[in-house]
Formats: C-alpha cells, structure tokens, sequence
C-alpha cells in the first residue's frame, strides 16, 4: 500500500484538517505508512493529536536539538525532521498533495524517498466524509433553514433594509455554532441579476429579493449552501418572476428521482 505523506498546519489545508481537525497553526509532516498513523507535532499540540489515535513522533527524538547545535536554520531543521519521521515509519514512496511545500520535497527526495503529487487522490479522501463532518454539515444545514426563515419573515413584512436581513442571519447563524460571512448575498431588484452582488439598501415592495447564503460550521469547518427568491412586502410575484418560479420548480421535479448515491453529478446538471 502507497505511503501517504502531508506536510502543513491543519488551520490552512483541507487535506490535513481532514484527518486532523484542530486549529492548529505551526506546520508538521504528518504520515501514514504501514498501517501506522504518525504526526511530528509539538508537545503543545499532542493533546490535540493523540486522541485521534494518531501516533506522536517525538521530535526531539528525531534529533531536532543535535541538528540545531549543527548550526542548521529553522528551515533547514523542519525539512530534515520530516525526512527523518519517513525513514522511522519506513516510507520508501508516497502520495503527497499537490500543495506540498517545494522545499521539504526536495529534501525528502534527495534522501532516497519517492514523492508522488497526486491532487485527485486527495480530493476523493475529502469527498469521504467523517462522522464529525457529516454532523458538521448537518449543523450548517439547519444553520442555514433557520436563517433563511428569518430573512423570509423580514422581507415579507417590509420596509427592511438588505444590511439588516444580513445581520439578522448573521446572529441566527452564530446561535447555531456557525459562522455567515459578510458578503452573502440579500439583493434586491436589478441587483438580484448581478453575478454575486452582496445587495445593498431598502427592499421595495414588489420587488424580487435574491437571497444566497453559505454558513459554514466552525468546529467542523463544513458548509451548507442555500438560495431562495422572494416577493418584499409579501406581495404576489409578477409574470416573469412567476414564470421563473415554475421553470425552476419543473427543474426540481425532473431531477429529484435521478439524486441517489452513485449518480453522475454532470448528467443531473
């Protein structure tokens, strides 16, 4: 079985985050080999690590003080730790994500280890959800119902502002354990027909509001994704909207019985 190697902080990349969902924000070379799962964290981190029965490579162990005493930089030192922790988990090749750092490769490689950038392997690891995730998304989701039902109420009732329905889901989304970004979208009229204009101002009676949002679960880092149209003031659509409406409810209709595990995403769309 091919060795998998990542060197990161889990706080900027997905791949490690996956395995390793902790905010964690100092980079370390994390492995799995031989049936074995190790990661070089500090013992400032470990409490983090261990419970997720990954194994913890002392790095001092490693040699990090002799190599420090060699007068070696910082640099220098972490790409020699990582290269060590291969050779202790008997890495002779392995899968790296395509954003693995140059340098660190380069070391590794001149030590006689094989690295294999391999992007779509790592995007099939994340497409296989955790239990911790698929729960993370399910907090989103209902994050994002029940948001979306207080812009509903707000823009029904009238004469609210874009920036307030804004809020108003922010705080929802908060009381929920999730996090909604600043520029989701609550527009109004014409803004409504510009690609991903935030919306801004008052909301017309009669007018169509477009609203688009995407809370994303904080302890997970999971997101859900919701987009809905409504009439300000809670009036009846004209025409052309009304017609909208049902192009896109027929859409819905067709596609439902075709959404099933397995199925080809593009052939649906």
């Amino acid at each position: 079985m091919t060795s998998i190697v990542i060197h990161a902080a889990p706080e900027t990349s997905t791949d490690l985050f996956h395995v390793i969902p902790a905010g964690i924000v100092d980079p370390f070379t994390y492995i799995e080999a031989g049936g074995r799962r190790a990661a070089t964290v500090s013992v400032l981190d470990a409490d983090k690590v261990e419970p997720l029965g990954i194994e913890i490579l002392d790095v001092y162990a490693l040699g990090r003080d002799e190599l420090q005493a060699q007068g070696l930089t910082s640099d220098q030192v972490e790409n020699e730790i990582a290269l060590r922790a291969c050779r202790e988990l008997g890495v002779e090749r392995a899968l790296v994500p395509a954003t693995f750092p140059l340098a660190v490769a380069d070391h590794i490689r001149a030590g006689g280890i094989e690295l294999i950038p391999d992007a779509q392997h790592f995007v099939d690891r994340r497409r296989t959800k955790t239990g911790a995730q698929l729960e993370g998304i399910r907090r989103a989701q209902r994050a994002a119902d029940t948001a979306m039902a207080v812009a509903a109420e707000m823009i029904h009732a009238g004469g609210a502002t874009a920036e307030k329905v804004r809020k108003a889901m922010q705080v929802t989304c908060e009381e929920h354990g999730c996090e909604l970004p600043d520029d989701v979208i609550v527009a109004p009229g014409a803004q409504g027909a510009v690609g991903h204009d935030s919306g801004s101002g008052p909301l017309g009676d009669g007018e169509p509001v477009v609203v688009d949002i995407w809370p994303r679960d904080k302890a997970s880092r999971c997101w859900a994704d919701m987009t809905r149209t409504f009439i300000a003031g809670g009036g009846e659509p004209d025409e052309e909207i009304a017609r909208y409406w049902e192009l896109t409810r027929e859409s819905l209709r067709r596609i439902y019985p075709m959404v099933r595990a397995g199925a080809d995403g593009t052939a649906i769309y």
